[in-house]
């Protein structure tokens, strides 16, 4: 037995609910329906956006083994990074190092580079292009970005994942995608433009995605049905 409309409404709460009655002129099944289908949708979604966070990080994290290796000779470099003197270890990297040291505290005596690498968000592998961490570790890491446009540089490259960390929170936080960007209409224009960034970014790295795609049973036109 489904819940009446007044009772998911009341679970979900009514400012939640009622942007999706006046996109449905106030039709309360009708917002039923497509409260479901945007849920559907960021599943679909997040699917795509955890891919391409495993496969950003684990770039990033080659290209850094490969360049601090002989330097260290260690593969932990991000360890090296936040250690005294080590290339986070500035006021203007502050946060970086914060983040990468409290991981490390996080993961205790579980601690392993491979943990750690999993252990940081989305933002942390983001903001190693913003412009102080990008200098800091060298002002190499864009070259992860193979097949990248002539001209590309990091902070192309960072606008565009804070783009993607965007729709990653809003998932994160149960908030609707369905919308056009900051109104009330049913659209799947911000999704499409969310995924054809990640597609690009997946192409610039010299991965052909839509073997990707097929290989993990994601449907390029899945997430707006």
């Amino acid at each position: 037995m489904q819940l009446k409309i007044e009772e998911f409404e009341k679970l979900i709460s009514k400012p939640r609910f009622e942007r999706y009655l006046l996109a449905c002129q106030n039709n309360p099944e009708k917002a039923v329906e497509l409260y479901k289908q945007n849920i559907q949708k960021s599943m679909k979604m997040y699917e795509l956006l955890s891919i391409f966070e495993i496969i950003l990080r684990n770039k990033i994290d080659e290209h850094y083994q490969n360049k601090y290796l002989k330097e260290i000779g260690s593969e932990n470099w991000l360890k090296f990074a936040a250690s005294d003197n080590g290339f986070y270890d500035h006021f203007q990297t502050l946060k970086t190092k914060e983040s990468i040291t409290n991981g490390i505290i996080s993961l205790g005596k579980n601690y392993s580079h491979n943990k750690l690498i999993a252990e940081l968000n989305f933002g942390f592998w983001r903001f190693q292009f913003a412009p102080k961490e990008f200098r800091a570790a060298g002002s190499s890491l864009h070259h992860i970005f193979v097949k990248r446009p002539k001209g590309t540089n990091h902070t192309v490259i960072y606008n565009k994942l804070r783009l993607i960390n965007n729709i990653r929170n809003r998932i994160a936080h149960y908030e609707p995608i369905c919308f056009d960007s900051g109104g009330n209409n049913v659209s799947d224009f911000y999704i499409q433009s969310h995924q054809n960034e990640i597609f690009n970014l997946l192409d610039w790295m010299g991965i052909p995605y839509l073997n990707l795609l097929k290989t993990i049973g994601i449907n390029k036109t899945s997430i707006l049905k």
